[in-house]
């Protein structure tokens, strides 16, 4: 079974979170996220394992999240930091998942401006469903290009190739958002990943894709899907496409019509059908 962590565990939000946890799960089953574990001797005591890892640390961060199943963000108490830790907490997570970078860092990379004119030309081809996040325009109108000028969510220094960066809490002020103080590890990587699943599903039922292997490879090797899931076609294999149904449905319930699951899911997970055999 997945183990529970959860982040500032030396602090006294953080402590008596995992104390109150202790009442309801075995120990065995519980991680504390802390600095220095030398500040969480009572929960080492009570038998709760501790990992060491810093919020501003994006590799520190990978190696703790490994066996998580579910992550409790407690956040940090200045306002700057707790940006940061976020954003390093939600890409944290999708790494542990087996992509390559965070969907945040990643968005940088590839350019906001070239993001929001793609989302523009997909919203022109498929409509509604397609519709895109207003965030994208807000932060291209603001000038925030992402790492190519040094200006993006994320704060750059005068190397902008530098790997070290923070987040810029001027972004979360233009966009007049918070980021949410918990939510578990499992919804952030989900999110993430089955869009990308779902609308796989939906390039071949539409003919897009010739064999579901061209879009397996297609995954992995142009958009960075996890090589060891084997692809979109193939984790829906693992999983089971009605397992794949029932959470993109749930999604879909949740934030509306561009989670809709692609009729050829619908179809495999009513008949119990398999892309390979």
């Amino acid at each position: 079974m997945g183990k529970i962590l959860v982040t500032g565990a030396s602090g006294v939000l953080g402590r008596k979170t995992l104390l109150h946890l202790l009442k309801r799960k075995p120990a065995n089953q519980l991680v504390g996220l802390v600095r220095d574990p030398s500040k969480a001797g009572e929960l080492a005591g009570a038998g709760v394992e501790l990992r060491q890892g810093d919020y501003l640390d994006p590799e520190s961060l990978s190696r703790s999240f490994e066996g998580v199943e579910k992550l409790m963000l407690i956040s940090t108490h200045a306002f700057t930091d707790r940006n940061t830790a976020h954003a390093n907490v939600i890409d944290a997570a999708v790494i542990e998942w087996g992509f390559a970078a965070g969907p945040v860092e990643r968005l940088d990379d590839l350019g906001i401006d070239v993001a929001s004119q793609v989302a523009e030309g997909l919203h022109a081809a498929f409509g509604a469903r397609m519709t895109p996040p207003g965030a994208l325009a807000t932060l291209v109108a603001d000038g925030r290009r992402g790492r190519k000028n040094g200006h993006g969510i994320y704060r750059y220094g005068p190397d902008a190739r530098a790997p070290k960066r923070a987040i810029d809490p001027g972004a979360y002020t233009l966009l007049g958002v918070q980021p949410r103080t918990k939510l578990p590890a499992e919804e952030i990587q989900l999110r993430c990943a089955l869009a990308m699943v779902n609308e796989a599903v939906r390039c071949f039922g539409d003919g897009v894709l010739r064999d579901p292997r061209d879009g397996d490879v297609g995954a992995i090797f142009g958009l960075g899907f996890p090589r060891f899931r084997g692809g979109p076609f193939r984790y829906v294999d693992t999983i089971g496409a009605a397992d794949v149904l029932r959470r993109v449905q749930a999604y879909a319930d949740r934030f509306g019509d561009r989670w809709r699951p692609a009729p050829l899911l619908v179809q495999m997970a009513k008949k119990g059908e398999r892309f390979f055999a």
